[in-house]
């Protein structure tokens, strides 16, 4: 082989080399321009996700901000239970739980004040009501009991969903403190 057909065969050598690595380059381009696409893809999927969540929640929140509003307005004043005894601080409070509770479509089966103890000095009171309600009518009742004046705490909820349809059975306990009312 002679050199000049020597210098041609490698000449067809570094052009075919030339070619290889130009394809070789276009196809890392391309599957690199496929990769970024692939991405940004799924982060547009996750958005749509993530807005279509927020849209849930706020629909929600709009529903519950409306199923809250207050239906029975809030008393004023202090955060004590008031009443010139405790007989009659526990009749306010029985008043108001019962009163929410019928204004949330519930039922009212029991009621029960509990004083926890007898000396003058103590100043908390107790309240377990027994009642058939909607499930979701159960939320507006503790949003104004906890959120509301005087400040009331629910220390016990028991609910009992019924086997078929109808209203669950709930028992709610609640309390708060009771100020002797100043002469």
């Amino acid at each position: 082989m002679t050199m000049l057909e020597h210098l041609k065969t490698s000449r067809h050598i570094q052009e075919l080399l030339a070619l290889i690595s130009f394809l070789a380059l276009m196809a890392v381009g391309i599957l690199w321009i496929i990769f970024n696409l692939t991405e940004l893809n799924a982060k547009s999927m996750a958005l749509a996700t993530a807005q279509s969540t927020l849209s849930g929640i706020e629909t929600r929140r709009a529903a519950v901000s409306v199923a809250l509003s207050p239906q029975m307005p809030e008393p004023a004043g202090s955060p004590f239970l008031e009443g010139e005894s405790q007989t009659v601080a526990g009749a306010h409070l029985q008043s108001r739980i019962i009163g929410l509770v019928t204004a949330n479509g519930g039922f009212v089966t029991s009621s029960q004040s509990e004083l926890q103890s007898l000396k003058p000095e103590d100043t908390s009171l107790r309240l377990s009501v027994s009642f058939e309600i909607a499930y979701p009518n159960i939320q507006p009742i503790l949003y104004q009991i906890e959120a509301g004046m005087p400040y009331l705490f629910v220390e016990k909820l028991d609910l009992d969903a019924p086997e078929g349809a109808g209203p669950m059975k709930a028992t709610l306990a609640v309390s708060g403190m009771w100020q002797r009312q100043q002469p």
